[in-house]
């Protein structure tokens, strides 16, 4: 959930002396920007937002200049609050008509917006936030037959990883049972693939990613790959600590995904505490993979070939635990 608009916007007529006066005022065009064809939002307040929340924002202001149309895909998921991986950056604003009705012309709209013709159903769509979305179970489906199984995913990952939406029923039981009623529709095997690999508590779109292309590696596909395996060490205080590995993999190669956010307050203490731990865990018998989100799809599998090929006998420490992943971790 996110709060109230967090800029000044307006909502012109479609047609008429008031939206004529607006659009010939050369001042009011210059302190405003276009969200969509009706609403216009402050500049100074909508160019401090960040591309995400622009995006978001955009999103709502389609949907609340439609009568029946209904978000879906990554518009819709960004009003849920849910993040997305989104590799290919894509930034349209995707539509859907219930009753399965088919979609205006798209003179209607400029390329931003884009209609799905496919059939909507009664329940399969509601008001969240006072904006009309689908639901989350057909959200998966919209999401996975457009944009791929790997978004599919990391966005049911990103469901998963919510505690607000686990306890309030979006659980891996809640998409079973909505792909069950179904009844066998197109895009229900490959979601059922996606609910069946799909863990709780996992922090980041971009470890979806990783464990996803792992398991989906022929040459890696026989080797356990473990989530968040807790490894207790201890600090240079003699306190005992324990880490949480994005990735294990053999029982030996942790594997963790560098996002930037936990460097962004006094990023030097954060590195050194990360990389003291790092060689307490290397000293274990473990070793260690660091890669950045924007390299994973390029080198992720190579590097984790590489050193396999170049550790062909080495053996897990076994210092380090298992978590049980495939049920609910909060309440």
């Amino acid at each position: 959930m996110h709060p109230t608009t967090p800029f000044t916007y307006y909502r012109l007529p479609h047609k008429g002396k008031l939206r004529q006066a607006c659009l010939d005022n050369d001042q009011w065009l210059a302190e405003h920007v276009v969200v969509t064809k009706n609403f216009y939002a402050k500049r100074r307040d909508y160019e401090q937002l960040k591309p995400w929340e622009k995006f978001r924002w955009r999103a709502e202001m389609v949907a609340k200049s439609t009568r029946t149309a209904v978000l879906t895909g990554f518009a819709a998921a960004a009003v849920w609050g849910i993040s997305t991986l989104n590799d290919q950056r894509y930034n349209k604003i995707e539509l859907s008509l219930p009753g399965g009705r088919k979609p205006p012309s798209q003179q209607q709209w400029d390329e931003s917006v884009q209609y799905h013709y496919t059939y909507l159903g009664e329940k399969e769509h509601g008001i969240f936030n006072n904006v009309r979305v689908v639901s989350l179970g057909r959200l998966l489906v919209d999401i996975t037959l457009t944009h791929g199984e790997l978004e599919g995913f990391a966005f049911l990952e990103a469901i998963l990883n919510n505690e607000h939406l686990v306890d309030a029923g979006y659980t891996k039981e809640y998409f079973y049972s909505y792909i069950s009623k179904r009844k066998a529709q197109w895009g229900s095997k490959k979601v059922l693939k996606i609910i069946g690999h799909a863990l709780y508590g996992i922090e980041s779109v971009h470890e979806s990613k990783a464990r996803w292309l792992i398991l989906h590696e022929p040459k890696l596909k026989h080797h356990e790959v473990i989530a968040q395996a807790r490894i207790s060490t201890k600090n240079q205080s003699g306190w005992e600590t324990t880490k949480e590995l994005d990735l294990l993999l053999f029982g030996w190669l942790g594997v963790e995904i560098d996002g930037e956010t936990k460097y962004y307050n006094n990023p030097a203490q954060v590195l050194r505490k990360e990389r003291e731990q790092e060689t307490t865990i290397q000293n274990l018998g473990y070793h260690m993979l660091r890669i950045k989100p924007k390299d994973i799809t390029v080198q992720l599998i190579p590097a984790i070939q590489t050193i396999l090929n170049q550790n062909p006998q080495r053996i897990s420490p076994g210092k380090h635990t298992k978590r049980d992943l495939n049920e609910p971790i909060y309440g």
